[in-house]
């Protein structure tokens, strides 16, 4: 998920257990510490407790999937697909057949219902041509996470996927 701060390292993780209302979500520690050994994450627990961009989501993954650990990782909007890459590549010994990758990202921000569903269509058309020089320009007012949006694209390209399917898109302003 994007590390809304922009504090510290460009990608940051961390060891801790996630605390949920099912118990504690326990993190991989192995793989965490590889990606430190590394260079590709920086661990540091402060920053990383205070992203609700993995803290929102990690009850409902020990709920859902209660046997399951997590490789928490925050990146700054300055991350590179370059850096991308490389974290992935760090990552391939961990993403096996039973490994879900999942990027917390939010689109347009602080919006009009009209203003944020153009920037919404905007966005997704950069998604579905996998433009990553276009999702990397893009700022808060449509992405909070270009770098968390691309680790899932490259990944699912590694994979042999091309496209996907919007199963629900809406906005505050609806509220």
């Amino acid at each position: 998920g994007p590390n809304h701060q922009n504090k510290a390292a460009k990608i940051i993780t961390g060891t801790y257990g996630w605390q949920t209302p099912d118990g504690i979500l326990v993190t991989d520690e192995v793989a965490v510490e590889h990606l430190r050994r590394k260079g590709l994450a920086v661990i540091n627990e402060e920053v990383l407790a205070a992203e609700h961009s993995i803290g929102a989501l990690a009850p409902l993954f020990k709920h859902f999937l209660p046997e399951a650990k997590i490789i928490p990782l925050i990146l700054q909007h300055g991350v590179s697909l370059q850096e991308i890459d490389k974290l992935l590549d760090g990552l391939e010994p961990y993403l096996d057949d039973d490994t879900i990758l999942i990027s917390s990202v939010d689109f347009s921000h602080y919006l009009t219902r009209s203003e944020a569903e153009a920037k919404d269509r905007a966005t997704l058309a950069y998604m579905r041509n996998f433009d990553y020089p276009a999702l990397f320009a893009l700022d808060d007012s449509h992405l909070d996470s270009p770098a968390s949006l691309a680790a899932a694209f490259r990944l699912a390209e590694r994979r042999g996927v091309r496209s996907f399917s919007v199963l629900g898109n809406t906005n505050s302003g609806l509220i």
